[in-house]
C-alpha cells in the first residue's frame, strides 16, 4: 500500500532535522489491532535510535497513524501525549480533507520545529 503522492513527504523527510523518521505505510490489519502491528514493526526493524520516530500509517483505515519514539524525545521533555496532540492538530485535519500526504508533511514539520 502506498500514498497517492509521496513526493512531498520525501521532501519533508530530506530536510535537515534533529529527528530521523521511519514512515511505514501498511494496508489493513487482519486479526491484530494497530498497537500490536506497531509493536511487531518495532520488533522487526529493531530498537529505535535516540532521535528516531517511527510513524505507521494504516492506509486502508482512513490513514490512521501510530507512532513509537526514541529516548531523545523524552529527554527533551516531549511526551507521547504531545506527539498525539500534533497528530490531532496537524495530521488529522488534512487527512479528513483527503490529503494524507500533506498531513504527514505538516506533522513532520511540527515535530521538527518542536525538537529543534
Amino acid at each position: 500500500m502506498q500514498l497517492k503522492d509521496a513526493g512531498p513527504v520525501r521532501v519533508a523527510l530530506s530536510e535537515s532535522s534533529p529527528v530521523t523518521y521511519r514512515v511505514i505505510v501498511v494496508g489493513g490489519v487482519s486479526g491484530a489491532d494497530k498497537t500490536q502491528t506497531l509493536d511487531q514493526l518495532v520488533a522487526q526493524h529493531g530498537k529505535l535510535a535516540a532521535g528516531e520516530l517511527m510513524l505507521v500509517v494504516f492506509a486502508q483505515d482512513n490513514y490512521d497513524v501510530r507512532f513509537e519514539m526514541g529516548s531523545l524525545f523524552r529527554s527533551k521533555g516531549v511526551s507521547a501525549e504531545e506527539i498525539l496532540g500534533l497528530v490531532h492538530t496537524q495530521y488529522q485535519p488534512k487527512v479528513r480533507a483527503g490529503q494524507p500526504e500533506n498531513g504527514l508533511v505538516a506533522l513532520i514539520q511540527a515535530i521538527n520545529k518542536r525538537m529543534a
